[in-house]
């Protein structure tokens, strides 16, 4: 597992499973804390350093899939549905953000 994240109330880990096409990125997954409940989020290919939301309810990461353009993307935990958010730069184009946090 890569770039494990303990939840806000320390009851679930997330983490990236090893996969994309670099080597380093992988798709979101959550597990309990006790083993149970180990639930992949989505398909999508995350780079390392995910971040919880202060509430618990969802991720955010940097979307790595390739095709599909860099940006934040960010995952419902309840019904995995996710939405990417885009923001440009002063030269119009889209900036890149790494290991995004709530803070």
């Amino acid at each position: 597992a890569r770039s494990p994240r303990l939840s806000p109330d320390g009851n679930r880990v997330a983490y990236l499973t090893p996969g994309g096409y670099n080597g380093v990125d992988g798709t979101p997954a959550v597990i309990n804390t006790d083993g149970t409940n180990n639930t992949a989020l989505s398909s999508l290919t995350l780079s390392p350093g995910i971040a919880w939301s202060p509430d618990g309810a969802y991720l955010l990461g940097r979307n790595s899939d390739y095709g599909t353009g860099t940006g934040l993307r960010l995952i419902r935990i309840s019904d995995r549905a996710t939405v990417m958010l885009r923001f440009h730069g002063s030269n119009g184009s889209y900036e890149d953000y790494f290991q995004p946090d709530w803070r």
